[in-house]
């Protein structure tokens, strides 16, 4: 076993108020579908906060 199989990998994403309000449906949509609403809903507190 080597220390590379226990790691997993991360990526973060950052996206303007524009650009998070043109995907936001569909961000919301993938992580409905990957049983992560969470996620979708930190779309929706973000563009409520205006960004």
């Amino acid at each position: 076993m080597y220390t590379s199989q226990c790691l997993t990998q991360s990526r973060l994403i950052q996206y303007g108020s524009a650009a998070l309000r043109e995907v936001a449906s569909a961000i919301q949509a993938l992580a409905q579908a990957e049983g992560l609403p969470a996620h979708g809903q930190s779309v929706q507190v973000r563009l409520a906060e205006g960004g």
